[in-house]
């Protein structure tokens, strides 16, 4: 998680970057955006179900038998009247233990048992 944190804080300032992080049966689409704007946030949410969509048939054409859980979330890392839980914000990007802390919280702990029992998504699409 220190390499994404890092390119959320440090790339964010020149550009929007999103990520699409692969776990074990689950997938995370954070959609970086600069401003929570409601404008921005609609954006930020209309990519992540295109992506959505796009892990979907892409696991389809695979033929995995495993359906992977999707967590979407937008940050804004220099906007800090950001209030939703769907949304990272400024002190979740402050440092890596913050990060970790929002990480843990928001996704490993919401994995859903069938899913962390299931067989590794990562390796039927590596195989």
């Amino acid at each position: 998680s220190k390499v994404l944190y890092q390119s959320l804080v440090g790339e964010a300032k020149d550009g929007e970057c999103d990520f699409v992080i692969m776990g074990s049966n689950y997938f995370v689409i954070i959609e970086v955006k600069q401003s929570s704007k409601q404008a921005d946030k609609q954006a930020a949410k209309h990519q992540a179900e295109r992506t959505e969509k796009l892990i979907e048939k892409i696991m389809t054409k695979l033929s995995v038998n495993v359906v992977p859980q999707v967590f979407k979330f937008a940050a804004f890392p220099y906007d800090k009247s950001v209030g939703d839980e769907h949304y990272l914000k400024e002190k979740d990007l402050q440092n890596d233990s913050n990060f970790n802390a929002w990480w843990k919280t928001n996704v490993l702990q919401l994995v859903k048992p069938e899913q962390q029992e299931s067989s590794d998504l990562y390796r039927q699409t590596k195989d």
